[in-house]
């Protein structure tokens, strides 16, 4: 307590193989070559254990500001359960904010609280959970701002296998690969809950990976295998953000699977507008549904009526077509040609009819998926064309 440790070749507090408790606050640790706090857990200590890091300031350093390490390769008959309560701290321009790094095979029980901490200005991670078991987590209160990372976020939490709940932060006036992005395990046992978050203002600068191949940025990406998703009540944005979320959930084998994000304020109260804001199926066939409805008028505000006018895809001249099929749409051949840039779904019991003359130019890796109906008859003089925009273009017609 009320350390100044600055200017480590290495780190600035190592704890080796730690036997009992933690209890570590009002310390100032910066400007380390290594980790400013390196723990790592013993595998023989048998019993509850209670790590405790509050008002504590980790800045400058080349890797992360409090770093803790887990090898579960002896563990499976030992310690079975450590509480971390990581509070009112700073965490100010080092590589990395925490990091919590597994084995893998570690059969302990971690429950972190993550609360009221400030997460400023790193060039990777805010937070990164990377490949972590049997963890119960609440991250809450706590404000991401000025991340640069172009590899990264301000929080990637990856395995999570108990449970997960994000709430009441503040991510502000970043620019990464993404804000945020959430990948637990599909074996997690319990929801995981994104809800009343502020995302405001943030830049996402590179593109996604994984099923968003073809590269359309989010500000906060859900990706796993698991449906039980939970995400209300915040606020998306971010106006210079392609995207303010991608769904990264495949469709399942016998048809669309959907999570439901609704009750959230996406910044207007255009439909169309912000179902163009979400990177999900309606831009390719492989992925989830985000169904966003009812969406909120105002952040912490009510709910659009449940019986509102739902639109659907708006087929203008010489439009740009994308998207799901909601109702009823027909594509007139008055506005003929138009050009595909994302999957056309049709969904279950709605009709797509594409009148006589249309021509429709399909770029790269898109398609039509119908899964409802599909009408499309031209005629001798007047025939429908689906032709490759790529060709169009090089041959100048």
């Amino acid at each position: 307590q009320g350390s100044i440790v600055r200017n480590s070749r290495s780190y600035g507090l190592y704890m080796g193989y730690v036997r009992g408790n933690l209890d570590i606050q009002n310390n100032e640790i910066t400007e380390t070559k290594g980790h400013a706090v390196y723990i790592r857990g013993y595998h023989y200590y048998d019993g509850p254990r209670t790590y405790v890091f509050n008002s504590n300031r980790f800045a400058g350093s080349s890797s992360s500001g409090l770093y803790f390490y887990t090898d579960g390769r002896w563990s499976s008959s030992y310690s079975r359960f450590v509480k971390w309560n990581v509070t009112n701290n700073v965490f100010e321009s080092n590589q990395d904010g925490l990091t919590v790094l597994s084995s893998g095979d570690d059969s302990r029980s971690y429950d972190f609280i993550i609360r009221k901490n400030l997460f400023d200005n790193h060039t990777r991670y805010g937070i990164n959970f990377d490949r972590t078991v049997n963890i119960n987590a609440l991250v809450d209160s706590n404000e991401f701002t000025r991340h640069r990372g172009s590899t990264g976020g301000s929080m990637f939490l990856q395995g999570v296998a108990q449970s997960l709940v994000v709430t009441d932060n503040y991510f502000h006036d970043n620019a990464g690969k993404y804000v945020v992005k959430l990948s637990p395990y599909s074996y997690t046992t319990s929801p995981f809950v994104f809800r009343n978050n502020r995302l405001l203002n943030n830049v996402v600068n590179a593109t996604n990976d994984y099923a968003v191949d073809f590269g359309h940025p989010a500000v906060a990406v859900i990706s796993s295998s698991s449906s039980g998703v939970v995400v209300h009540n915040n606020h998306f944005e971010n106006p210079d953000s392609q995207f303010e979320l991608a769904i990264q959930l495949p469709a399942q084998s016998s048809g669309e699977l959907f999570v439901n994000v609704s009750d959230n304020y996406w910044g207007t109260t255009n439909e169309a507008v912000i179902r163009d804001r979400i990177a999900d199926f309606g831009y390719c066939a492989r992925l989830a549904s985000a169904d966003f409805f009812p969406y909120l008028l105002s952040f912490g505000g009510s709910p659009v009526a449940l019986n509102a006018i739902r639109d659907t895809t708006i087929v203008r001249p010489n439009s740009l077509l994308r998207g799901r099929i909601m109702k009823n749409t027909t594509i007139l051949q008055s506005g003929s040609p138009y050009t595909v840039v994302g999957d056309i779904s049709v969904l279950p019991g709605n009709t797509l009819t594409i009148q006589a003359g249309v021509e429709l130019r399909f770029t790269a890796n898109t398609g039509i998926l119908v899964e409802g109906r599909l009408l499309a008859q031209g005629t001798e003089n007047e025939p429908i064309k689906f032709l490759d925009n790529s060709l169009v273009l090089a041959s100048g017609f």
